[in-house]
């Protein structure tokens, strides 16, 4: 399966995430420089921003950007793609990115471009999409097929233009809104090979759908 950014923006433009972390400590950021990969509508931001942080947001897309920038005004959001930050290196005390780095083409280069911009002793905090979970498990590969073999509705549309998808495209189909592009899912021993640049590595909510974890530079 051949996916390639414009893509990934397309379906993000259309549908731009309004999550967020409610339970992050954003209050222990206040005047560190933080760096947020994939500010989406700009909910974190605006908590980081309201911390006291010095805030730096960027997206793949345009709409996430004026979202962001919306909340946040005057701090520095801008469009870029997370594989080639345009950062000095060792510039920032934090990198926060959270459920988005398993959407992109290629997850390694951006956690090592987020080891490159970091401090050394600074932080890498990030959510990934848990494979060992109970939603991978029973719910994506099994419930949602069983769904996709009795012909429900809510697949007519994908059928028409992938009647046969690849474990690859189900697993992107069903992790966020339906029919998302492109999305991983990790085991902790992928998620230690992904961030073996950083020298102390913790992950956390082992059993959930949501691998929470940070890495330390």
């Amino acid at each position: 399966m051949q996916i390639n950014y414009s893509e990934i923006s397309k379906f993000w433009s259309a549908n731009p995430c309004a999550g967020g972390c409610k339970d992050f400590c954003f209050d222990f950021t206040r005047g560190l420089r933080v760096l947020e990969i994939g500010c989406g509508a700009g909910v974190d931001a605006e908590r980081f921003v309201e911390a006291g942080a010095i805030y730096t947001g960027i997206d793949l897309t345009e709409k996430a950007v004026d979202l962001t920038r919306k909340r946040c005004p005057n701090r520095h959001i801008v469009q870029m793609n997370a594989e080639y930050l345009d950062f000095p290196d060792s510039y920032f005390d934090l990198v926060y990115s959270w459920g988005v780095i398993h959407h992109a083409v290629n997850p390694q280069k951006i956690v090592d471009e987020i080891h490159r911009v970091l401090k050394p002793q600074g932080f890498f905090f990030f959510m990934l999409y848990h494979k060992n979970s109970f939603k991978y498990l029973v719910e994506i590969m099994f419930l949602r097929k069983i769904l996709w073999f009795l012909n429900h509705p809510k697949y007519r549309e994908l059928r028409k233009t992938c009647p046969h998808p690849t474990h690859e495209q189900w697993v992107s189909w069903n992790t966020d809104n339906l029919g998302c592009p492109l999305s991983k899912v990790y085991t902790l021993d992928e998620i230690e090979e992904l961030t073996k640049k950083f020298n102390k590595v913790s992950i956390y909510a082992k059993r959930q759908w949501f691998l929470r974890g940070w890495a330390r530079k």
